[in-house]
């Protein structure tokens, strides 16, 4: 399966797959091929990512500006070579526009809404390596949106109810990066914008890191994210789940 994942400059574009068998063969290859034309192939511009499987992420460079072009995944194994969905991914026209894992803003872009001039900013780091959601596993907040754009009401209603406790919310709330103070906690719809978009806005430390949404899950829980090598979300305890300390990460995003 072939996504597409942004821009990192007007010449390159970033596209991600996902190899769900290996069709009954070793993988010899795979990677990305794109033309101007539909339907291209390995005889047409390719780049190889290896031989494994599972997601792989991968720059097309030297594109040309405001070109169209159509791309597709492909594997190779001992006995064929199977494509991918094709894609059509139009570049950029100008040097001005906002692109994902642009500088801008105190952190860096992570997501570009319809109109292609507002999104959502992620911090370029994690402000935390472990923090609780709350200091125990009780207490409503109503802080429920799990949608994009529901990140800023959802931590306005953690500070709320649980007052100048610091959490995950709160810390977000008080940072600073870039010189702006409207940082908040990412709803689980945002947080997995950056969970897809992770290779480009870049900063994640490793594989399998757990991080805080600031979507609540009853009483006793709230949803996080996994960050690479697969984005997946689960609930968990605010304070503690099966008697571990529940200290997920943190990384704030603010809307442009």
């Amino acid at each position: 399966t072939t996504f597409f994942s942004g821009f990192t400059a007007n010449t390159t574009a970033v596209v991600a797959a996902e190899i769900t068998s290996n069709g009954g063969s070793e993988i010899t290859s795979s990677g990305f091929c794109w033309s101007t034309s539909e339907s291209p192939t390995i005889n047409s511009n390719n780049v190889s990512s290896g031989t494994g499987s599972g997601s792989f992420t991968m720059a097309l460079e030297n594109l040309q500006i405001g070109g169209a072009y159509y791309v597709r995944s492909f594997v190779q194994n001992e006995i064929q070579i199977t494509y991918g969905n094709e894609i059509f991914v139009q570049m950029p026209d100008g040097v001005s526009f906002p692109f994902i894992g642009q500088n801008y803003g105190g952190g860096k872009i992570a997501y570009i809404d319809s109109t292609g001039e507002h999104g959502l900013i992620a911090s370029p780091i994690d402000i935390s390596s472990g923090i609780t959601w709350h200091s125990s596993n009780s207490g409503v907040t109503g802080a429920t949106g799990h949608e994009i754009g529901d990140g800023m009401n959802n931590t306005l209603l953690i500070l709320e109810a649980y007052g100048d406790e610091t959490n995950a919310a709160s810390i977000c709330a008080n940072y600073t990066g870039g010189g702006f103070n409207d940082w908040f906690l990412p709803s689980i719809g945002e947080l997995s914008l950056l969970c897809s978009n992770a290779s480009v806005i870049g900063g994640f430390a490793g594989p399998y890191l757990f991080y805080w949404s600031s979507t609540e899950n009853g009483a006793c829980c709230a949803v996080f994210a996994r960050i690479f090598p697969t984005c997946t979300t689960g609930g968990a305890g605010k304070n503690w789940d099966s008697g571990i300390t529940t200290n997920f990460r943190v990384r704030p995003v603010r809307n442009f």
